[in-house]
């Protein structure tokens, strides 16, 4: 069964979806996502696991927020554990939710049974998705009646058709029939920074640790590999064949294989 739930954390609310039973998982997604990017891997997880797949601040359906920091978007896990009585978890986290969990790690390491980050590395990277913020901020809803409107209307600043298609999974429509981007748009912009810069990590961070790959993606490098054994001496990479950045989703049963494996063999989360 799944429940969709809010938390409360203040003024706040972070949204989630909740199946399984078993020791807590708690999946983090990317830059402009939300937690329907992990429902598959979720439903296979949930055979072990109590999995708390979660919206990240100013995604999805969870709450809006001038502040968009790595700092402050692992104090929303923290909150939200605290919400569900969840002294320890293991965080699984794809790109800006991989440093939102290495963040959490390095902040409330007592906190981490396990730590996954999905094709990410805790150094600052290049600021590559200009064009995508610029299209974004380019388009004029009041302009554009349907979902394929937008789409077309990404194309000069993102020519990928798949990178259009996933964006426009962020709009929704309102009760004026209007289409509205569920993101909160203007402060992801203003705060890209933080996208882009290293995770705050001045200490070893001594849990378990994967760094899982795509074979496809240079989003992790083989000069990455020193610098995250140093910051997590704990940890493996692995790389999966055939997979891009969204290697969850481009190899769902193999990513599955790989997290399992290690959750099981090596940090034993789900014994």
């Amino acid at each position: 069964m799944h429940r969709k739930n809010t938390v409360d954390a203040g003024t706040r609310m972070l949204n989630c979806r909740r199946q399984g039973a078993g020791p807590p998982l708690i999946l983090l997604h990317g830059l402009f996502g939300s937690l329907t990017n992990w429902l598959a891997v979720a439903r296979r997880l949930a055979v072990h696991f109590s999995v708390y797949a979660l919206d990240l601040r100013n995604h999805g359906d969870s709450f809006h927020s001038t502040d968009c920091s790595l700092a402050a978007m692992a104090g929303d896990v923290r909150a939200f554990m605290a919400a569900h009585g969840l002294k320890r978890a293991t965080l699984v986290g794809h790109s800006l939710g991989g440093k939102v969990a290495m963040q959490f790690a390095a902040s409330y390491p007592r906190q981490v049974t396990c730590l996954v980050v999905v094709d990410m590395a805790p150094r600052a990277y290049a600021p590559a998705l200009e064009d995508i913020f610029d299209g974004l901020l380019a388009v004029d809803l009041k302009s554009c009646g349907t979902l394929k409107d937008v789409v077309a209307a990404l194309a000069e600043h993102v020519p990928d058709r798949m990178t259009r298609r996933f964006l426009a999974k962020n709009l929704a429509r309102g009760s004026d029939g209007r289409l509205y981007w569920k993101i909160n748009l203007p402060a992801m912009a203003a705060g890209r920074r933080e996208v882009y810069r290293a995770v705050d990590i001045d200490h070893p961070i001594g849990c378990p640790a994967l760094f899982v790959r795509g074979g496809d993606s240079d989003h992790v490098t083989e000069d990455d590999h020193g610098p995250i054994r140093r910051l997590f001496p704990r940890s493996q990479v692995v790389s999966v064949p055939r997979a891009g950045h969204f290697v969850h989703i481009d190899a769902p049963k193999t990513f599955c294989r790989v997290l399992l494996d290690f959750l099981f063999e090596k940090c034993d989360a789900a014994g």
